[in-house]
């Protein structure tokens, strides 16, 4: 049997996307703002390189 890993990152309210998701805007107005923190550091994790602290 296969093993499927997924990171995503929910607001403290419970939210993973902005309003308005839809097939083509999976994130929604503005839900790319959910995820960046993710992004925006300088060093990278040492548990994974896509992250950034």
């Amino acid at each position: 049997m296969g093993k499927v890993v997924l990171d995503i990152s929910m607001s403290l309210d419970g939210f993973i996307a902005g309003p308005n998701d839809n097939h083509k805007q999976g994130l929604g107005d503005g839900g790319e703002i959910l995820h960046d923190w993710l992004f925006s550091g300088e060093l990278p994790s040492k548990f994974n390189e896509f992250f950034k602290l």
